[in-house]
């Protein structure tokens, strides 16, 4: 993540995600989603949002790893939703 771009006009927001991915163990996850749901994606060409969502899935993937999850673990049709 440290090495993309980050000062287009969804620079500043955009940081402040990157920064809370890049510190997941010190962020509530309740303030992740808050971010993610206050940002304008409208606003955003496509191969930005495929780059963001890219580092968000690597990051909370990664995230869950160190923590001894699976790196992919969502819950079949009929199942309870695993989330958190």
């Amino acid at each position: 993540m440290g090495g993309h771009d980050r000062t287009g006009p969804h620079g500043a927001v955009l940081n402040e995600l990157f920064r809370r991915l890049e510190n997941l163990k010190h962020v509530q996850p309740c303030q992740l989603i808050g971010l993610v749901r206050s940002i304008d994606w409208t606003a955003g060409d496509s191969p930005t949002r495929s780059v963001v969502l890219h580092e968000a899935s690597v990051s909370i993937t990664r995230h869950g790893e160190k923590r001894g999850l699976e790196p992919i673990d969502d819950a079949l049709p009929g199942e309870p939703v695993r989330v958190f």
